[in-house]
């Protein structure tokens, strides 16, 4: 593994740095895609507080 220090305006010109940046760029997407569906999940259980029986120890 190269251990050289890496110039932040050239990396993306490189194949390593432009690798590296889609990289990140997934990584992105994926924090993104986590927040909106915890926040889907917020949502339903601050909408439908009392019908939601998921996980509900007594149904009946």
């Amino acid at each position: 593994m190269d251990l050289t220090p890496i110039d932040p305006q050239t990396d993306a010109s490189t194949p390593a740095g432009a690798a590296r940046e889609v990289r990140w760029a997934s990584l992105r997407y994926f924090g993104i895609y986590r927040l909106v569906v915890a926040s889907v999940f917020l949502v339903a259980v601050l909408i439908y507080r009392g019908s939601l029986t998921f996980g509900s120890e007594n149904i009946i």
